[in-house]
């Protein structure tokens, strides 16, 4: 998953550490295509938006329905850094 964030977004070496484990963590248990779905939330990852990043994670039916306390743990890392 590491080596396929590292691919697909050109932006993925200037993140810090904490927020590449954020997206590496939604790409292993959703997969690359689903992680993929997030355009919205990697075009705000991708602008240093990192409120509107976590805004668009919690948007989501993986946030609501299917994994609520790992979004919200994964949200607040995304703002922190």
């Amino acid at each position: 998953v590491l080596d396929q964030c590292e691919r697909s977004f050109p932006w993925w070496a200037k993140l810090s550490p904490a927020r590449q484990q954020v997206i590496a963590s939604m790409g292993y248990q959703m997969g690359m295509d689903g992680l993929s779905g997030f355009r919205k939330m990697l075009a705000a990852v991708e602008r240093n938006d990192y409120d509107t990043a976590a805004k668009e994670m919690m948007d989501s039916k993986w946030a609501k329905h299917d994994s609520p306390a790992r979004a919200r743990r994964l949200a607040k890392v995304m703002v922190r850094g």
